[in-house]
């Protein structure tokens, strides 16, 4: 894979782009559970919110795996 990924600059380029995507949506996730956990300090609330960041994937997954 790496030596695809040194040959192709194209993919090189994706791939970087797609790594620098999840780190993004990562931090945006621990700080989003942060803000929530200092402001109401209820673990309900905490997994609550990990639940409405996670839904999307878990209801596009059905519709987007066939079309992929």
């Amino acid at each position: 894979m790496f030596r695809l990924l040194r040959s192709n600059p194209d993919l090189r380029a994706l791939f970087v782009a797609q790594v620098i995507s999840f780190a993004g949506d990562w931090f945006s996730f621990v700080a989003i559970t942060g803000m929530v956990k200092d402001g109401t300090d209820s673990p309900f609330l905490v997994s609550l919110a990990y639940v409405m960041f996670s839904l999307p994937s878990f209801l596009a997954s059905p519709i987007a795996g066939p079309v992929v």
